[in-house]
């Protein structure tokens, strides 16, 4: 199972029979533009312009922008509602925080979740092998209450996405503070590359280079 990293909070997963999934497609107003990314299952989290852009994505896709349990072939994707904000969604609205089950792995996509996660949360969670965390604060958890979201989940994987680069017009912080944050607890790597095969990866906390070359 590859996982590429596309940009901001927009990856795609490709499985071992050729299958792409893609978490939160973009609008080039982040900075980037994704026009023709393909994609056979799009997740979206929510219908922001820089998680729900689904117009840039090309293939014959399924989308799923709702909470829920479903078996899309032979993945299993659970969507779970949180959101955007501290105050119950009040500022920003609702977000989804996606799992997926494939090849024996367990992803979990935070998408642009604002708040730590409850027990009750990270019990129905249960499992996760891979965490796609926020990091970048304003608009979601900041890098210390991602660190804390990072312990909570217990995932030995984690690769941090929504943070500033070069490129990106958001106002959100660089991964910079966030590595500070996780280094004494975990390992930490910035990879060279925006493609990582995960059932290849040791325990650690990976800073992938996006497809843009940031």
């Amino acid at each position: 199972m590859v996982l590429r990293y596309i940009a901001h909070s927009c990856f795609q997963l490709i499985l071992e029979n050729g299958k792409r999934i893609l978490f939160d497609p973009f609008s080039e107003r982040v900075g980037y533009d994704m026009a023709g990314t393909e994609a056979d299952i799009v997740l979206t989290s929510h219908a922001h312009y820089d998680h729900g852009c689904t117009e840039k994505v090309s293939g014959g896709t399924v989308l799923v922008n709702e909470p829920g349990d479903y078996k899309i072939d032979s993945v299993r994707i659970m969507g779970f509602s949180t959101f955007h904000d501290k105050e119950n969604g009040t500022k920003r609205g609702k977000n989804t925080a996606f799992k997926v089950f494939a090849e024996g792995l367990n992803i979990l996509h935070c998408g642009d979740i604002g708040h730590l996660m409850d027990d009750e949360l990270l019990g129905r969670i249960g499992a996760v092998d891979v965490a796609l965390v926020p990091v970048g604060g304003y608009y979601t958890i900041d890098a210390t209450e991602s660190a804390m979201l990072c312990m909570s989940l217990g995932a030995p994987v984690i690769i941090p996405m929504h943070y500033r680069t070069p490129s990106c017009t958001l106002p959100i912080a660089s991964v910079s503070e966030f590595v500070e944050k996780v280094y004494a607890t975990f390992e930490c790597g910035f990879l060279d590359a925006c493609e990582v095969e995960l059932d290849k990866l040791p325990p650690g906390v990976y800073v992938l280079k996006n497809s843009f070359g940031e």
